[in-house]
């Protein structure tokens, strides 16, 4: 588990009110600890969180049930994807194994990120010594048998192609700095495990209507606009002001060059990336290879979330932004009020 840090969220990607709830409460600051404010606050505090919190169906769901739907849901999608692969001619074996490991973070309760960081740096070439990465690494995992793997291997390559398109949808050239922004996700596209999916997570889905209701064009503009507010968050000038006090920080403790907070991050996942990039691919072949030596950089890594944590702290830095981030929501709310409170109030009867 990376370093549970407070992060601006993200929110809201279609369909938010099925993801907003959950986002924002998930990315609380319960358990992470703070930035070094007196107000503390989480984003339990969100404007727009309060107001849709209480509209999808799994706003009341523990986590236990909440993996449990996961887990029939997951069964739904392969006994579909069993049936439609036969329609078409092959035999599929529905696949619900599961190949990982459970484990906790209640050992990450009350510890703050200054404290993480100077132990494990962001957690990333630090993984296995954290208490996560060595409980996990004491457990088992589940012996994973793809149960269509020995079938697939004996089809020719003209069977494999079929196969593949008939599961997956068949294969679509793809311009990736011109289809970037523009490309759309067509389930209908997508073979069998497309259409399982939007079946079991969208017709039948405790909140198909909820979903419908999203793709009304009535609400567009409003959704539009949730997007909008956050993905222009980080250019806001209260925001832009906070990060160059925090870049201001960093480059006084000798890290200079570090715009923003995910900078100091990405350059350790940069940096790891490119050490791995430079292994010969046969050397995984190799049983007893453990990959690249990362002890340098395990030690560059905790220096550098230190001295981010470390000027976080100083200029309060995750009250800050949530702050900022809580004042353009409600300024959102006081100016989109008439259609939010039409949408909420359709949705609460949509659910029923």
């Amino acid at each position: 588990m990376p370093l549970p840090v407070r992060r601006l969220s993200a929110l809201v990607a279609l369909p938010a009110a099925l993801v907003l709830a959950g986002a924002l409460t998930a990315c609380s600051s319960d358990g992470g600890g703070g930035g070094g404010g007196g107000d503390d606050l989480s984003y339990e505090d969100s404007p727009l969180n309060k107001v849709f919190s209480d509209i999808s169906s799994w706003s009341d769901m523990s986590e236990e049930e909440m993996q449990a739907l996961n887990e029939e849901q997951n069964r739904k999608v392969e006994e579909l994807v069993a049936a439609c692969m036969a329609e078409q001619g092959f035999d599929y074996e529905p696949n619900v194994q599961s190949a990982g490991v459970s484990y906790s973070s209640e050992q990450y309760e009350g510890m703050e990120p200054l404290e993480y960081a100077q132990q494990y740096g962001y957690g990333m070439t630090t993984w296995e010594d954290t208490p996560t990465g060595q409980e996990m690494s004491q457990q088992e995992p589940d012996e994973y048998v793809d149960p269509n793997a020995d079938v697939y291997e004996t089809m020719s390559e003209t069977e494999r192609a079929a196969w593949d398109a008939a599961l997956w949808g068949a294969p679509q050239e793809y311009d990736e700095e011109a289809d970037a922004e523009s490309y759309e996700y067509d389930w209908e596209s997508a073979g069998c495990y497309g259409s399982a999916q939007h079946q079991v997570y969208e017709v039948d889905s405790p909140d198909a209507a909820l979903i419908a209701l999203q793709q009304d064009p009535q609400y567009a503009e409003l959704f539009d606009g949730m997007n909008d507010l956050y993905t222009n968050l980080a250019s806001d000038p209260k925001m832009s002001d906070l990060n160059s006090k925090w870049s201001s920080c960093m480059a006084d403790a000798g890290y200079p060059g570090f715009s923003t907070v995910d900078d100091a991050m990405n350059s350790i996942n940069e940096a790891q990336n490119a050490l791995y990039e430079d292994v010969d691919e046969d050397a995984w072949a190799d049983p007893s290879y453990t990959g690249p030596d990362l002890t340098e950089l395990k030690t560059q890594e905790i220096a550098t979330a230190t001295a981010d944590f470390t000027c976080r702290a100083e200029i309060d830095y995750e009250d800050e932004s949530l702050r900022i981030q809580f004042e353009l929501e409600q300024e959102f709310l006081d100016q989109n009020r008439d259609a939010i409170d039409s949408y909420v109030a359709a949705a609460q009867a949509a659910r029923g």
